[in-house]
């Protein structure tokens, strides 16, 4: 290397010679392979030299470019491999969260294992219960996954947090798995009724709600939400047929 490591005794200062010629070849030269060498070998040292965790934060930089580096020419195993190790030594929770959704993400787009992916959502949440970043991406993957009862609780927690239009699409979502997926009328039926006044404005929400409640058996409080929505057709001035279709319903429910 013409560095002049190799003639150094074990130690710290080899080490840190070791890591500035990897920084050397990464940023200064653009020999990214010459680069990961000089990392690689400086990681070897602190394990087979063991520091004790004197020099956390020196191996948290020397993996940061790692897994940039390893990143860059596509070695997506190494990636990992590097932030696991990452993971294992820090200590702030903000940074390790990072290192979660990073590997969540290889693991889901660029080594296509959703289980995995996955996982490491699913330890995001651990950290932080309300995660939307990690909600979300989970959302996609059990449902591609058809992980049907991990979903609905997502979405339950999702729904939870929400407000405003997020919220009065997620509940709908929810209802819909609980009823034609795990096929559970009287829990979908409770989850819109968390709309309230808003389960009945939607045409398609109050028409699953009304189903549920008659899957359920709750006849009559199917028929009072109709003439719920009835009203709030009158009041908006809808079409008299769309009024009238919904009165019939109704009386035909008593």
């Amino acid at each position: 290397t013409g560095s002049g490591d190799e003639a150094l005794p074990p130690g710290t200062e080899r080490r840190l010679r070791i890591l500035e010629l990897g920084g050397l070849y990464e940023k200064r030269l653009e020999r990214p392979y010459e680069a990961i060498d000089a990392y690689e070998r400086f990681l070897a040292e602190v394990d087979e030299f063991d520091t004790g965790g004197d020099e956390a934060p020196v191996q948290l930089d020397a993996l940061a470019a790692l897994c940039e580096l390893y990143g860059r020419v596509e070695r997506w195993p190494k990636v990992v491999d590097a932030l696991a190790r990452a993971l294992d030594l820090e200590r702030d929770l903000a940074k390790k969260r990072e290192l979660r959704l990073r590997l969540a993400g290889i693991y889901e787009r660029e080594l296509g294992q959703p289980a995995t992916a996955i996982e490491h959502y699913e330890a995001v949440l651990g950290l932080a219960g309300d995660d939307e970043q990690a909600l979300a991406a989970l959302e996609r993957l059990l449902e591609s996954q058809g992980r049907w009862e991990d979903l609905e609780d997502v979405l339950a927690r999702r729904s939870r947090k929400a407000a405003g239009e997020a919220r009065i699409e997620l509940v709908p979502r929810r209802a819909r798995i609980l009823e034609e997926k795990l096929g559970n009328p009287d829990a979908a039926a409770s989850a819109l009724r968390e709309l309230g006044a808003d389960a009945v404005v939607d045409a398609e929400g109050a028409a699953s709600l009304v189903r549920n409640l008659r899957r359920a058996g709750l006849v009559h409080e199917a028929a009072r939400l109709l003439a719920q929505r009835a009203e709030l057709l009158e009041q908006r001035q809808a079409p008299a047929t769309e009024i009238v279709d919904v009165w019939l319903e109704a009386a035909r429910l008593r």
